[in-house]
């Protein structure tokens, strides 16, 4: 029997929020957040995320259906994970750029400030994002 088979829907097509299903979705990253790898408690608010979201065609189904907290996916927003994964980069660069604005207004500090800049400049430019589910084999 697949994973959809198990999961259960209402009569309008629509999945049910029930521990059945939410039980199922959780445990395939064994309660940690898909993107960042944080833990999730079970019995807080965490998300399940449509790793292609419905506002692209994305199915609600145990494939698409992904744990997350709300901070990745509130930042992944409707975008697919290759989507998210080369945004996120993007935004830090934005970030280190915001950053180079406020040195210029720092004075002694400046030069301290921006070798950790530049450290973290290489660290974006030379490594991929790889999120929690990726690193996992068992996921």
């Amino acid at each position: 029997m697949s994973k959809d088979a198990e999961l259960e829907f209402a009569n309008g097509g629509r999945l049910k929020m029930n521990r059945h299903n939410t039980g199922l979705i959780f445990s395939k990253t064994n309660g940690y957040c898909t993107y960042c790898g944080i833990q999730l408690d079970p019995f807080s608010r965490w998300h399940m995320d449509h790793a292609i979201p419905k506002s692209q065609d994305g199915p609600t189904d145990y494939e698409n259906l992904w744990p997350s907290c709300s901070k990745c996916n509130g930042s992944k927003n409707n975008r697919t994970v290759q989507e998210y994964r080369r945004a996120i980069p993007e935004r830090i660069k934005r970030k280190i750029d915001e950053l180079d604005d406020l040195m210029a207004q720092m004075g002694q500090l400046a030069p301290v400030v921006d070798n950790h800049i530049q450290e973290i400049r290489k660290a974006v430019r030379d490594h991929d994002v790889i999120f929690y589910f990726e690193q996992e084999q068992s996921i």
